[in-house]
């Protein structure tokens, strides 16, 4: 069971770094890194934004926005 999970889990990430390769026409680390960062930026985990991402709850636009201004 937790073989099954590790690997839906695996493949999730690897398409959305794919997905976000493809559409910031980057390479598949720099796609890790920016899942990564907006991930914290949001508060959720890469998990679930790869997961949110490939079952189209998350855009790869929403992910690749440049984060909001601090307000003051």
């Amino acid at each position: 069971m937790h073989i099954t999970r590790a690997l839906a889990t695996r493949s999730a990430l690897e398409r959305a770094k794919g997905m976000i390769a493809h559409d910031a026409n980057t390479t598949v680390d720099h796609a890790l890194t920016l899942l990564r960062a907006h991930a914290e930026r949001t508060g959720s985990g890469l998990t679930t934004l790869a997961r949110a991402l490939v079952t189209g709850e998350t855009t790869t636009a929403e992910v690749l926005a440049p984060p909001a201004a601090p307000t003051h």
